[in-house]
């Protein structure tokens, strides 16, 4: 069911990436994304080392 949920989110993932918004550098909403943007490469560098510790 895992397998699963990850496929569809990867389909979906995929669909919101290409929606992009124009909003000022300076919006509460244009700091939130640059945010999350810096959140989620953290997740992925921290799930590679989480894989490591795994793998030892």
């Amino acid at each position: 069911m895992q397998r699963l949920c990850d496929v569809h989110l990867e389909v979906f993932e995929k669909q919101l990436e290409k929606q992009r918004f124009d909003v000022a550098s300076t919006s509460p909403i244009s700091i939130l994304l640059e945010e999350h943007k810096m959140l989620h490469q953290i997740v992925k560098k921290l799930t590679v080392l989480a894989g490591k510790v795994q793998s030892i």
